[in-house]
């Protein structure tokens, strides 16, 4: 007996010479990376320098350009102060001159309508000339001011005749047509997203549903495993609380309930809510949804931290065991003190705190040792 623990001194012993010996080399050759990453600091410090002389010669010759750029940029402002005054007086000008270019039409339209109306009410100037000759001329005035206001208020009745009503007409037609056209592209695009987001709704639906059933029957066989009895399930909650599966004439709901229950009973206790178990009760029901969804769509990876803390020895070893066969598909990297766990690891790695007071990592494989 003392001759093996002699022997494995021995080995542990020449294993840590071998690491001395390759922790050695390591520092001789970090000493000489150090070394020329000295040199290379100094050789980078010396151009920094030659780099700052020359920064300060260029900005003795930007400040004078700079001054010469800042009078350029004030005359460069100037100018375009006065642009935009002028481009204001000249678009002022212009809508002056549209407006009197307007005027013009429709008083050269009003004085053709006069006109018009004028020879359509045939007026015989030569009748009003033999009247003017009359021998009565009180009896020619009278019966012209008549005439004269006829016409005039013939002329008033019109009223303002808009040149440019046509025109307008034409651009609220084509305006119309447009957003016609926008309005039927925006039903046609809400119509078809309409269409998609139903597709959506019962394609998440239809993915969900297979999803839960199946994670459901998964977690009623690992709850059994890890308890080493008792049954559990999943049920699917309304916002009352309520069982909607129930409420669906038992068959399974729409994407819109709100929650997931879990209803367990553990060996030789009453069925209750998750919230009524004890600690180490809900750690364990926990790691039985936790490896049903891993069953379900296994990961390449997953974490556990202090799982099994509130384990005892019975429950760990059927969480070990649970751990060893998801382990073919899903790689598990456990944080945890009991060692039933670590048992089971394939590689355990340790945090150790030397003399100098530096934290170190320790790995040990345990295929390694068994074959020792």
């Amino acid at each position: 007996m003392a001759r093996a623990i002699l022997h494995t001194a021995h080995q542990a012993l020449a294993r840590i010479d071998e690491q001395r010996a390759s922790l050695a080399e390591r520092i001789e050759h970090l000493r000489r990376e150090r070394a020329a990453l000295i040199d290379t600091l100094t050789q980078i410090a010396a151009e920094h320098q030659a780099l700052l002389a020359q920064i300060d010669a260029l900005r003795a010759q930007i400040e004078p350009s700079e001054a010469e750029l800042g009078a350029l940029e004030r005359q460069r402002e100037a100018h375009e102060v006065r642009v935009q005054t002028l481009t204001a007086a000249l678009i002022d000008a212009e809508a002056a001159y549209n407006r009197a270019m307007v005027d013009a039409q429709r008083a050269r339209d009003r004085l053709e309508t006069l006109q018009e109306r004028a020879l359509g009410d045939a007026i015989d100037v030569e009748s009003a000339a033999q009247s003017c000759a009359a021998p009565s001329p009180d009896a020619n005035v009278e019966d012209m001011q008549r005439r004269i206001d006829d016409l005039k208020s013939r002329i008033a009745r019109p009223g303002i005749i808009n040149p440019l009503a046509l025109e307008e007409y034409d651009e609220a037609a084509a305006r119309y047509e447009f957003l016609s056209a926008q309005m039927n592209d925006l039903r046609a695009a809400s119509t078809t997203l309409n269409e998609l987001i139903a597709e959506l709704d019962k394609a998440i639906r239809t993915r969900f549903e297979t999803t839960f059933r199946i994670v459901a029957a998964e977690f009623e066989r690992s709850f059994t495993n890890l308890f080493g009895g008792g049954e559990a399930r999943l049920v699917l909650i309304n916002d009352n609380g309520d069982d909607a599966a129930e409420q669906n004439g038992g068959k399974p709901p729409g994407i819109a309930t709100l929650g997931v229950e879990i209803i367990a009973r553990p060996p030789g206790k009453r069925q209750q809510h998750l919230a009524l178990l004890s600690g180490g009760e809900r750690a364990l029901t926990a790691a039985a949804l936790l490896f049903a969804i891993l069953k379900a769509n296994p990961t390449p990876f997953c974490v556990l931290d202090e799982v099994d803390a509130a384990l005892d020895e019975t429950n760990v070893g059927r969480f070990r065991e649970a751990l060893a066969g998801l382990s073919e598909k899903t790689q598990f990297i456990v944080v945890t003190h009991n060692r039933g766990t670590i048992e089971v690891a394939d590689t355990i790695y340790g945090i150790t705190m030397g003399d100098d007071g530096a934290s170190r990592v320790l790995s040990l494989r345990l295929e390694g040792v068994g074959e020792r």
